[in-house]
């Protein structure tokens, strides 16, 4: 859908449609349940008001995920009842209705509102590889945007509702959270022209050292959808260049230190630990 007709595209274009937040299954979905709503207003009027306010939310909605749209969150909370949920049988009716109030009901006892922005319930949170360090509402988190690719969507975050239980007992994790686990955690485009551009993404960033100011930079374009550079040539990666050093060594002197170099905010010299540092 997205690459079909006609349409061309700019390399700016491109970058935008990998990153795509479209629901595409709210296109299929949301025609039959909002009939439904609607029928099942005017079978039960003293009920109406319960749903109305859902399908007027999903209505208006854009069909796109976003950490503000409360849509987003009815809508996603809605197809996991549907997959899920204890709902009746394909043939019953006002199956759909009915995964919708529990949707809602999921949603009022986490949050004690249905009216709940994706953002907030929706997280990244960078952890060690251990296993052992639990999600924690206490640290550094972010809001995003994607969804499980279940939904259709290329944005793709699958989530958890539970982490690692802490050895201590003191996890402050809350069920109402979900935290991303898997999807897009390194995405790379490259445009072959005669000069080769290319830009990538890390969900978080190119050092695992906590300490290091790349643990987590790469955190906020990941969830705004966006891209760093990726250096193809020795030109580009001279230009960009904060330091120069012989691997094993001491950064090189100032003195020896190319022209490029020198136009670089200067670091003292110290034994490199790790190249990621």
């Amino acid at each position: 859908r997205l690459l079909g007709g006609d349409r061309r595209f700019s390399f700016d274009d491109w970058a935008r449609t990998t990153m795509d937040r479209r629901v595409w299954l709210a296109d299929t979905a949301l025609a039959p349940l909002l009939a439904e709503l609607d029928r099942f207003a005017r079978a039960y009027p003293g009920r109406t008001l319960g749903v109305r306010a859902l399908a007027d939310t999903l209505r208006a909605w854009d069909r796109v995920s976003d950490t503000t749209s409360v849509a987003t969150t009815l809508f996603v909370h809605w197809a996991r009842e549907m997959t899920f949920g204890r709902v009746p049988p394909h043939d019953s009716a006002w199956r759909q209705v009915i995964a919708l109030e529990r949707a809602r009901d999921s949603l009022y006892a986490a949050w004690r509102a249905w009216t709940v922005p994706w953002g907030q319930v929706n997280r990244i949170q960078r952890v060690d590889a251990s296993g052992e360090q639990p999600f924690d509402t206490l640290r550094r988190s972010w809001a995003a945007p994607g969804i499980d690719g279940s939904v259709g969507i290329i944005m793709n975050l699958t989530t958890t509702p539970n982490a690692t239980p802490a050895r201590d007992g003191a996890s402050r994790t809350t069920a109402r959270r979900r935290w991303g686990v898997a999807g897009n955690s390194y995405v790379g485009i490259v445009h072959f022209a005669p000069r080769v551009e290319a830009r990538s993404l890390l969900a978080f960033g190119q050092s695992a050292d906590s300490t290091s100011r790349h643990h987590v930079d790469q955190a906020p374009l990941y969830v705004s959808g966006g891209y760093k550079p990726a250096w193809w040539y020795a030109d580009e990666v001279q230009r960009n260049a904060l330091r120069a050093y012989h691997p094993g060594g001491r950064d090189l002197p100032r003195a020896t230190v190319p022209g490029w170099a020198k136009r670089a905010p200067a670091i003292a010299a110290r034994r490199v630990a790790s190249i990621d540092r």
